[in-house]
């Protein structure tokens, strides 16, 4: 930047001697400031001085457009740069925030902050860039004209200065609603479109395509809207300015040709300034245009700084990683859990021992607390109060993640990636790193399939190609191949029949006991034949342990 101000400097200053030499050569031929140049240059004619200055000239302007093609070039690589960087870090420290900072945020609130709000903030890095690039410009070319003519500059700079700040003051109110308009209509439209196609299968039932489409249409016209009116307000002062600087420089150059009264000597003088202010001009107004986005956008590059600048859960990261190992129980003592902005404990004085190797069966109503107490099981939630204790070691965040490496989760809903289902079963994995054997070995186990050739099938986005029952198994497939210590069911066989659920049962069973090994297996459900290969029932109410005991005690024969 700093260099393309220098650059344009000499370019306006090329122009007087050019200007001369066209006029009066013989002046500047004589002229003390330049004989010793064209006595170095062994330029002594007057064409010679044309034709010579006239290179200067070219080359210096060939010179000025090289260093702004590159100045485009290295702003806008960084712009890009700092843009694919701000987006790594947003959705980075979204991967890292706690489990309840996540079910506490919509996926449109998500979505829009990430993918919109983010790619605006990083956008205004080159908004910025202009913003300093015009400015350092606007500076060096006024310097120029200063040097040559300090009352024009002084008349241009006075002139232009007031217009522009005038013109801020009465659109930097209008620019600040219409950032918030564009931002919350746009939030809107994402909402949409979120609800629109991940129920989908209600609205073509139902018919509601409309309903969804003039949604839709309605707060995303609103939300286009007030974006073209920043964009407007940003461009509009251009078809002003050209009108009022031309004519103040018109005005200039006749008040100054009348104080002089050489044509001849001013003449060059204002082919010089006249140069710097045209070039000024654009300058000056892409600067505007710059400002005016900034002003535009400040509502998006605030919710852009709140996902940039929340906590990337430096619990889990500044904590040294501790080893932690499972080989006798894990223990709730006195553990209570309410979520933020709730006054009702979802949990309360949940004390009990888990042993290794246990089979638990997880009951209770709707809202009993069930989920709960498995999201703070895992991890996932840390308790308000009390402890959880893994052969005695208190969970924390410092070995939450070395706690978590040894479970393998089994939710009613499974989430699937367009892919293979063997891809699918070894979820996150890189394709080049699967164990395919492994895989086939989870996929028998789970039921799922006795052809190694069906792994290699899509399933389509979310799984929409196979029916709920292959969905779960996959799930299931997932955590066998995990090959973890502790396994939690969470309604997980709810779509399969009795039947393919006592065999999958079964088989875990059977491959625990031919590897030897002492799984530890948790059961929700609500289907009572789910249950019966465990040996202790707990059961929730309102958060408290209602009763503790063997299946037959807490369920009797009630299969």
């Amino acid at each position: 930047m700093i260099v393309t101000s220098a650059v344009e400097i000499m370019g306006i200053g090329s122009v007087i001697p050019l200007l001369g030499a066209i006029i009066n050569p013989q002046s500047l031929l004589q002229s003390p400031r330049f004989f010793m140049i064209f006595s170095w240059l062994n330029i002594s004619s007057e064409q010679g001085l044309a034709i010579g200055l006239s290179i200067v000239f070219i080359a210096i302007t060939l010179i000025t457009n090289i260093l702004r093609l590159l100045l485009l070039w290295s702003n806008t690589r960084l712009a890009n740069i700092i843009s694919s960087e701000l987006g790594f870090l947003a959705y980075e420290n979204l991967l890292y925030q706690p489990y309840e900072v996540h079910i506490s945020r919509g996926l449109g609130e998500v979505i829009h902050g990430i993918l919109l709000n983010v790619s605006i903030a990083a956008s205004q890095i080159g908004m910025a860039l202009t913003l300093i690039n015009a400015t350092i410009l606007s500076i060096g070319i006024l310097i120029a004209i200063i040097f040559f003519n300090p009352y024009m500059a002084f008349f241009i700079g006075l002139v232009l200065s007031l217009f522009y700040l005038f013109i801020g003051m009465i659109v930097k109110e209008r620019l600040h609603r219409n950032s918030i308009k564009h931002t919350n209509y746009s939030q809107s439209v994402m909402n949409s479109v979120i609800e629109g196609l991940g129920g989908i299968r209600d609205v073509l039932l139902d018919g509601l395509q409309q309903t969804y489409a003039q949604a839709f249409i309605k707060k995303d016209y609103l939300s286009k809207r007030a974006l073209g009116n920043v964009q407007i307000l940003g461009a509009a002062p251009r078809f002003i300015i050209e009108t009022v600087g031309i004519s103040a420089i018109v005005i200039a150059a006749v008040a100054f040709s009348l104080v002089l009264g050489d044509p001849l000597k001013t003449i060059p003088l204002l082919g010089a300034t006249a140069l710097g202010a045209l070039r000024l001009l654009p300058i000056i107004q892409s600067g505007f245009y710059a400002w005016s986005n900034l002003q535009g956008n400040k509502t998006a590059l605030n919710e852009a700084l709140v996902f940039l600048n929340q906590p990337i859960a430096t619990s889990q990261l500044s904590y040294p990683r501790q080893i932690l190992k499972f080989n006798n129980s894990i223990r709730f003592s006195n553990v209570s859990y309410r979520y933020p902005g709730q006054d009702k404990n979802s949990l309360s004085s949940i004390t009990y021992e888990i042993r290794k190797g246990d089979r638990v069966g997880l009951i209770g109503k709707t809202a009993s607390g069930k989920s709960t107490f498995m999201d703070v099981f895992m991890g996932l939630l840390k308790p308000t109060e009390g402890e959880v204790y893994v052969d005695d070691t208190p969970l924390g965040y410092s070995n939450y993640w070395e706690w978590q490496r040894q479970l393998a989760h089994v939710p009613q809903v499974i989430f699937l990636t367009d892919t293979t289902i063997a891809e699918n079963i070894a979820f996150g994995v890189p394709k080049e790193n699967i164990d395919m054997e492994r895989v086939f070995v989870a996929a028998k186990i789970a039921q799922l399939t006795q052809d190694f050739k069906e792994l290699s099938k899509k399933v389509g986005e979310r799984g929409v190609r196979l029916s709920g029952g292959q969905r779960q198994r996959i799930g299931i497939a997932r955590a066998i191949y995990k090959n973890a210590s502790t396994y939690i069911f969470d309604e997980a066989t709810s779509a399969l029949d009795v039947e393919t659920e006592k065999n999958v049962m079964d088989a875990i069973e059977s491959w625990a006991k031919e590897d030897n090994k002492k799984l530890t297996i948790i059961f929700i459900a609500h289907r009572q034949s789910t249950l019966r290969n465990c040996n202790t029932i707990l059961e929730l109410e309102n958060g408290q342990l209602k009763r503790v005991g063997p299946y037959q005690e807490i369920l009797g024969d009630s299969i």
